[in-house]
């Protein structure tokens, strides 16, 4: 469309999925599909490469039951799905370039074996370094992991090998819903390093069945309540701040039904972690809501505290973590530590849970290891680990009921991300997702994942009754490990079009003037500009020096809107993704059409040289 500008429109997702999915349908009933000569569709959805459709119709309604053959006898995957006169199975759990055999058979009936061929991963996604585990403890469940920076989502099977993937641009965690499907992040950044336009409904053969927008973005965690709605992290675009706020959204209509700011019930600048910053001064990264006592948990990393409020009012009603550097008037929210055994403050956590008997567990990264700053840590003498406490809100007090991780030191230790999954009694899934080596030493700073010399992994370990009976390592940074079985006890695909919901907010603008700029023509190739075009948002991406002041600037017939396209530090290297290589000058911005209104003009100002990119956007 413009010279040295690379611009893409890309159709939503879902509309990409209908067209798919009406093509196989469309293709089924022109021919005369059996069990024995079924209509086969590798990755009928697009983002799962692992998976198939298989439709046949019976002669009568029955149950058929299939199963994905394991490359040894333990490996197999099978599941029985409802009776139908015609069925549509989705079939998930392929091995990578592969004759995969499926076995179909007919509820009191004959049996039949068709063959599903898949072609091979691409290299970067080979990421299982090892797998030790036995079918016993894993039988069809797969280690999900999220990535964080590089990567995409996968499931790894007892053997370490992938049989599940899903190839969008997927960032913050994956988890299953009541009704089966899962929960993931849309793949449309609206602002970097992952905050994203909202949140995706799917299953695992890859259908996505809404899109839940997210006003001011979705970031980390959701969770589902009883009548099916989602309470959400985002932020407040608008604000200076991010990361503090969660919003309570209709599970139909994507309305927002209730508002958390915590910002009114928390000072600013209280208690700060080694990590503060006044910008993201809490850092939520998980939430989850007691039943028993109202009330709705939160997991501010920034000051190191796990937070409970009323769900009705939002006043708190209790914080686990370190007391010292909050105000007095906090002071009675904390507990003290009793009993007589071991016990650690956590510091800058993740993933924090109330269990059913009121315990909280939570992933303790352990990041400084303390609030003062004389007594901090250095990486290599730190250590990451699984927690659970015991809290009495009486009398105000608490202590540690079990921990794992912190025996294996900077082995297992993760400055950022990660989770703790309680499986059952003294059952556990520790997930240490930022491990960063240099030279084998833990790093105090972010390492260059290019460098031989580093090591970037993460660890998924299981421990039942004290016993490690599962550990896997993967190469990559990754945000959550979740174990879950492949397939659920009810619907596992249902043929209804996917919905969008909900509203993206509009962008703030540049609140600095532009001074006099200077026109210099289409802006230069090195810049490697891409302009991605959506249904709803505008994504520009693209390499500048770190000094550059770099501005959006949307020309139209009757308004100029001008927004800043901010370097991101560390991060920057990865806000490229998937179209610009890894590369600490690359910036993104996310504009949002809501509010926008005619034809556009696209500008870049690059500290006072103004740039045409040559690209007009109708909205």
């Amino acid at each position: 469309m413009g010279r040295n500008v690379h611009y893409i429109f890309q159709k939503h997702m879902i509309e990409l999925q209908k067209e798919s999915e009406d093509k196989i349908r469309a293709e089924f009933e022109t021919g005369k599909y059996t069990p024995e000569h079924p209509l086969i569709t590798v990755n009928p959805y697009l983002v799962n490469p692992l998976s198939a459709l298989i439709v046949f119709e019976t002669e009568k309604e029955c149950p058929v039951t299939i199963t994905i053959r394991g490359k040894e006898k333990y490996g197999d995957i099978r599941h029985t799905f409802s009776k139908q006169k015609i069925h549509y199975i989705p079939v998930v759990g392929l091995y990578e370039n592969y004759d995969n055999t499926v076995l179909i058979e007919l509820y009191q009936g004959r049996k039949y074996e068709v063959m599903i061929h898949t072609d091979p991963l691409p290299k970067e996604w080979q990421i299982v370094k090892s797998m030790k585990t036995t079918h016993a403890v894993m039988a069809d469940s797969l280690i999900f992991l999220t990535p964080a920076l590089t990567g995409i989502t996968t499931g790894v099977d007892y053997q370490g090998e992938i049989r599940w993937i899903c190839n969008m641009n997927l960032y913050n965690g994956l988890g299953r819903l009541n009704n089966g499907h899962f929960y993931v992040s849309s793949d449309r950044i609206m602002r970097y390093p992952y905050y994203m336009s909202g949140v995706f409904e799917m299953d695992l053969v890859g259908k996505i069945y809404r899109e839940y927008m997210i006003p001011g973005a979705y970031h980390h965690a959701l969770y589902e309540m009883e009548d099916g709605n989602l309470l959400i992290l985002t932020e407040n675009l608008e604000s200076d701040t991010v990361e503090d706020m969660c919003v309570l959204v209709d599970r139909q209509t994507g309305d927002i039904l209730k508002t958390w700011d915590f910002k009114n019930c928390l000072k600013v600048g209280d208690g700060p972690s080694g990590s503060w910053s006044k910008k993201d001064w809490f850092h939520n990264n998980s939430l989850g809501y007691d039943k028993n006592t109202d009330s709705i948990t939160f997991s501010g990393r920034h000051m190191d505290a796990i937070v409970n409020m009323d769900y009705e009012t939002g006043t708190i009603n209790w914080i686990i973590g370190d007391p010292r550097g909050w105000s007095e008037e906090y002071q009675k929210y904390f507990f003290k530590p009793t009993g007589c055994g071991n016990f650690n403050w956590q510091y800058e956590q993740h993933d924090v849970k109330v269990l059913p008997d009121g315990t909280v567990t939570c992933f303790d990264n352990g990041h400084w290891r303390s609030k003062v700053k004389e007594e901090y840590l250095l990486n290599k003498d730190n250590y990451s680990r699984g927690v659970r406490y015991r809290i009495n809100t009486e009398d105000m007090t608490i202590e540690q009921v079990w921990e794992y991780g912190k025996e294996l030191g900077q082995k297992f230790f993760s400055r950022y991300i990660s989770n703790c999954d309680y499986l059952g009694e003294d059952h556990y899934l520790i997930h240490s997702g930022g491990i960063q080596l240099y030279d084998g030493i833990a790093a105090e700073t972010w390492v260059d994942f290019a460098d031989p010399r580093s090591t970037v992994e993460s660890r998924t370990i299981e421990v039942q009754d004290g016993e490690t009976v599962m550990e896997l390592t993967v190469s990559g940074n990754y945000y959550r490990g979740k174990k879950y079985p492949v397939y659920f006890k009810g619907d596992n695909l249902l043929l209804e079009d996917g919905s969008i919901v909900g509203s993206l907010s509009v962008n703030n603008q540049s609140r600095e003037l532009m001074t006099e700029t200077k026109d210099m023509g289409i802006i230069p190739e090195q810049h490697m500009l891409h302009i991605i075009e959506n249904r709803d948002m505008i994504q520009i991406k693209g390499c500048f020096e770190k000094e550059d002041c770099v501005k959006i600037i949307l020309e139209g017939d009757k308004e100029e809107r001008v927004y800043d396209m901010e370097s991101l530090g560390p991060m920057a290297t990865f806000t490229g993704k998937p179209y610009l290589p890894l590369n600490p000058k690359n910036r993104s911005i996310g504009v949002n059409k809501n509010g926008l209104s005619g034809k556009y003009d696209i500008y870049i100002l690059i500290n006072d040289k103004k740039y045409t990119t040559e690209v007009k956007v109708t909205i």
